[in-house]
């Protein structure tokens, strides 16, 4: 699959945007969110200001630490139908490691359990 370098921008900067606005309103520091991430903070300041791309890995991990959920942060960029979500979904899932994987099933069980839970 070939990715259009001018849209993976944009996407790069709505969701680096989206990650800003919800660590400000929590009040945390970049200091903060790139230490709790395990990255540098001119990495973690590279994927808010749009110059990297935030791997799914990150995307998890930030919504753990920010109290929020990926739908929230891709709002911005990803209205995709039924279809696309799906294609979506499984060309993410290609590029995780084995034990990216692994943590992205237990997240999922662990979102699944909350939701149940909330109803």
């Amino acid at each position: 699959m070939e990715y259009n370098k001018t849209e993976l921008k944009k996407y790069n900067y709505l969701i680096g945007q989206k990650i800003k606005a919800i660590r400000d309103l929590k009040g945390f520091k970049q200091d903060y969110v790139s230490e709790k991430l395990g990255i540098s903070s001119g990495h973690y300041s590279n994927i808010e200001n749009g110059h990297k791309t935030c791997t799914l890995y990150i995307l998890i991990k930030l919504c753990q630490i920010l109290d929020t959920t990926p739908n929230e942060i891709l709002s911005d960029c990803v209205s995709l139908n039924h279809d696309e979500k799906e294609t979506f979904i499984v060309e993410m899932q290609r590029s995780l490691k084995a034990d990216e994987k692994e943590f992205l099933v237990a997240f999922q069980m662990i979102l699944n359990k909350y939701l149940e839970d909330k109803r």
